[in-house]
C-alpha cells in the first residue's frame, strides 16, 4: 500500500470552431494540486493484480484564464476574464494484472495491461472580465468588471487500456527501485466546458487515441 500527499499538475484545453478557427482557450493553472491516492497489490504465485484509486482535497487552488477569439475570422483576443480556481473533484480508480518474473539476481520484470478511469472537475469562481468595445481586440487596458460567484466550470472523463514493462531493482526484501513504461493504446475523452454568463456549453469529445507514461518509484513497503 502507499499514500501520496499531492501532485503537480497543469492542465490547458484549446476549443476549435468546425472550421478548425480556435474559438476559446481555457489555461487551469493548478501548481500543487492536494490529494490522497491507495494502491494495493495482490500476488498469487508470479501473478500479480494491482488496484489504485487517487482523490483530490476539494480546494480552493491556483487561477484560470478565459481567451475568446470570436472577432470574426481573426485569431485575435475578443475578451479576457480571470478567475480563482476551486477543485470540485478529481479521482482516478483503475487496475493492472501482470506477471512479476523471477529475479535476474537483484533485477525482475512485469509485463502488465490496465485499465482506468478518471473523472475531474474545475469551478472557476469570483474574479474579473474585460470585454472591449465595439468589437475590438482586447488589450489588457480596458477597465475590470468584478465578478461573484460560479462563472465557469469545466468537466473531464478520461477512459484508458494500456500495456506496460516494469523493471525493479530489489536492494532488500523491504526496499526497492521501479521504473515502468506503459503505452496507451486506446484513450477516450470527453468533456463539457459551461460558461454561466453566457449560458453557453462547449461539448468536446476524443475517441481512439493514444498516448505513453514513463513511471518512477520507490517501495519502502514489504514486497513480495
Amino acid at each position: 500500500n502507499d499514500a501520496v500527499l499531492f501532485q503537480i499538475n497543469e492542465t490547458n484545453n484549446i476549443f476549435e470552431s468546425m472550421t478548425n478557427k480556435k474559438i476559446s482557450l481555457l489555461e487551469w493553472e493548478t501548481p500543487f494540486l492536494p490529494a490522497i491516492s491507495f494502491r494495493n497489490q495482490l500476488g498469487l504465485s508470479n501473478f500479480v493484480f494491482d488496484i489504485f484509486y487517487s482523490s483530490a482535497i476539494p480546494v480552493k487552488i491556483g487561477t484560470m484564464c478565459d481567451y475568446d477569439y470570436i472577432l470574426g475570422t481573426s485569431n485575435n483576443i475578443s475578451n479576457f476574464s480571470k478567475h480563482d480556481l476551486y477543485i470540485d473533484k478529481d479521482f482516478s480508480v483503475g487496475t493492472n494484472f501482470g506477471w512479476k518474473s523471477p529475479c535476474f539476481g537483484k533485477i525482475f520484470f512485469i509485463p502488465n495491461i490496465g485499465f482506468s478511469y478518471t473523472n475531474k472537475k474545475f469551478c472557476a469562481q469570483n474574479g474579473y472580465l474585460q470585454y472591449p468595445e465595439n468589437g475590438n481586440n482586447w488589450t489588457g487596458n480596458e477597465g475590470k468588471e468584478n465578478l461573484l460567484g460560479t462563472v465557469i466550470s469545466y468537466e473531464q472523463s478520461i477512459w484508458t487500456i494500456s500495456v506496460g514493462m516494469k523493471f525493479g531493482l530489489k536492494i532488500t526484501e523491504d526496499f526497492q527501485f521501479g521504473l515502468e513504461t506503459k503505452y496507451y493504446p486506446y484513450v477516450h475523452i470527453d468533456t463539457i466546458d459551461s460558461h454561466f454568463l453566457r449560458q453557453t456549453q462547449f461539448y468536446d469529445s476524443m475517441k481512439n487515441g493514444y498516448g505513453g507514461k514513463l513511471i518512477f518509484d520507490i517501495n519502502a513497503f514489504p514486497v513480495s
